[in-house]
């Protein structure tokens, strides 16, 4: 008879504890997922919700507790949509953007990657357009394209900006198609959706609601 082999959990928190400015985020939340997963972090966009995610992605030093995630730091990509200063030059193409950071798998070429990588975060037809020219919620998939790209196992990505768009709920079922391509995504968004495995409320006691 076969046996099933345990799942290896790419991301374990134990007892952690993270405060911002004197509110609690998580107390004492003990939980460990493998790859496939979609994490919800649930709550109004806000540096709190920012704090929640980067507490998560081993990124920000929590009161108590540790975070061990398999592969960090290299298998972690913390996607900025619009700041930060490793964010694409406006002037630059999509596709350009893109290709520059892929790590191509072996039986790859960089622009089939490249490609992928664009279809991934639903921007097959934008490739041509100037990074500077991406709306908002654009902006948002690009850096998920990045991640993607760059070989991330772990995503961590606010889509909070781009809630409002009418491509949202589209944005949500495309985390959950690069989910069950073998990564662990970690999500902050204003309110639960179906495609997320866990959902964490922030601020809130920690009990996981799955």
């Amino acid at each position: 008879m076969q046996q099933t082999l345990p799942a290896v959990m790419r991301a374990t928190w134990t007892d952690l504890t993270v405060e911002h400015h004197g509110v609690g985020l998580f107390r004492g939340f003990s939980y460990a997922v493998p790859d496939g997963m979609v994490i919800g972090v649930v709550g109004a966009s806000s540096a709190a919700l920012d704090v929640a995610l980067r507490a998560l992605a081993g990124r920000f030093t929590p009161v108590r507790g540790t975070v061990v995630i398999t592969g960090a730091p290299a298998s972690v990509a913390v996607v900025g949509a619009t700041t930060g200063p490793d964010r694409p030059d406006p002037l630059q193409r999509v596709r350009e953007a893109v290709s520059e950071v892929s790590r191509v798998p072996q039986g790859s070429t960089g622009r089939a990657f490249a490609e992928w990588s664009l279809t991934a975060a639903g921007l097959a037809d934008l490739g041509d357009r100037l990074v500077g020219d991406l709306t908002v919620a654009e902006r948002v998939r690009l850096g998920l394209a990045l991640a993607a790209s760059a070989g991330a196992s772990v995503i961590v990505l606010d889509i909070s900006a781009a809630a409002a768009d009418p491509t949202a709920a589209e944005l949500m079922v495309l985390l959950r198609q690069l989910a069950n391509g073998g990564r662990l995504v970690i999500v902050g968004a204003p309110t639960a959706h179906e495609a997320m495995d866990v959902v964490l409320p922030v601020p809130a006691p920690m009990e996981v609601l799955s």
